[in-house]
């Protein structure tokens, strides 16, 4: 999974996202039905960068048509009210052409959208417009692919979404054991730190001699976060071993890096103390998870509660939402972009 599918705008308008993916991932792929530029910047480098690592990519019909019935299943399952659209509400708008035209008369027809005043656009609330886009995302990434998102309220829409999918609730107080949708951190290197022009200089060093040492550096470290992340959300590890491991995990990006840091002329240690990255991913709850992070876990935590004694006559949606948590279980389903925050933020639960 070296490429990743960008949502929930047609273009990539933070800076730093395109650095992020200059040094992690093959691609970025951005959901464009028109196949428009896939960023906006008046800087030369910057659009330099997005020519190099970013494309778009138009939504296949079978990727609209599994997306249409992903969101017919929410509707028919039952939404909070807090999803429809009313006059009242604040709106956002979805270009049309991103889903198939019976999942908007499906829609309209249960209130979730209203026409846009141009021919080419939907409106909506911003929660169920999220949810949308992730899913649609989630359906043009496939098994082979993964999403990444610069917007907080798209985290959250895709948060809620899976939450839905598994039968979950929200709540700020998740038992011990039960499975919580958590947000990891990781440290990776600090683009911030990093010039433009080396990480560009390093992705046209790709297509030359050695290019295939750089490429392999950077889907080794890919590899490395996806087996630490479900290392440490799928085993009972204490605080202290869980201390170890993250040490033993910074201490091969180190490593890992020491040539690149070189390469892209990186002096010290600080550009590797970065935390600009999480990873979504449902595990099982534990004090150990919750050392993960510098606050409380239960703040922000949405918990997907195991289902109990279901009955051999189990309806199609039950063994959909079961099968889907089976499949999300210490797999990173998202990476979320979280640079100039400050510091590392969940994504704040709503009660419905």
């Amino acid at each position: 999974m070296n490429s990743v599918v960008y949502y929930p705008y047609m273009r990539i308008g933070d800076p730093g996202l395109i650095k992020r993916a200059l040094l992690m991932w093959d691609r970025i792929e951005v959901i464009s039905p028109y196949g428009l530029s896939t960023g906006y910047f008046d800087n030369r480098d910057l659009n330099e960068a997005c020519e190099l690592v970013s494309v778009p990519h138009r939504p296949t019909t079978d990727e609209k048509a599994a997306a249409h019935d992903r969101i017919v299943q929410l509707v028919d399952a039952g939404l909070p009210k807090w999803f429809r659209f009313t006059q009242k509400s604040l709106s956002t708008y979805i270009y049309k052409d991103k889903f198939l035209p019976e999942t908007w008369g499906y829609l309209m027809h249960d209130r979730f959208v209203t026409r846009h005043e141009t021919r080419d656009k939907f409106k909506s609330s911003p929660a169920f417009a999220f949810v949308m886009m992730a899913i649609l995302a989630e359906c043009c990434a496939g098994g082979v692919k993964r999403t990444v998102t610069d917007e907080r309220g798209a985290y959250a829409g895709l948060s809620r979404y899976i939450t839905l999918a598994c039968n979950g609730v929200y709540t700020k107080n998740p038992k011990p054991y039960e499975e919580v949708l958590a947000l990891v951190p990781f440290s990776s290197l600090n683009v911030e730190a990093i010039p433009l022009k080396n990480l560009i200089r390093l992705r046209r060093m790709e297509s030359g001699p050695r290019g295939e040492d750089y490429r392999a550096m950077r889907r080794k470290f890919l590899r490395r976060v996806d087996d630490y992340i479900q290392d440490i959300t799928t085993h009972p590890y204490t605080p202290a071993e869980l201390r170890e491991l993250r040490r033993n995990f910074k201490q091969e990006l180190q490593d890992d890096y020491a040539m690149l840091g070189r390469e892209l002329r990186l002096v010290g240690r600080n550009a590797l103390l970065s935390k600009e990255m999480g990873a979504a991913v449902i595990a099982t709850f534990s004090a150990a998870l919750q050392a993960v992070f510098s606050g409380p876990i239960a703040v922000g935590s949405i918990a997907a509660t195991r289902a109990v004694g279901v009955p051999a006559a189990i309806h199609l949606w039950d063994k959909y939402r079961l099968a889907r948590r089976e499949k999300l279980q210490g797999r990173i389903t998202s990476y979320v972009y979280l640079a100039k925050k400050g510091r590392f933020e969940w994504d704040v639960a709503l009660r419905p």
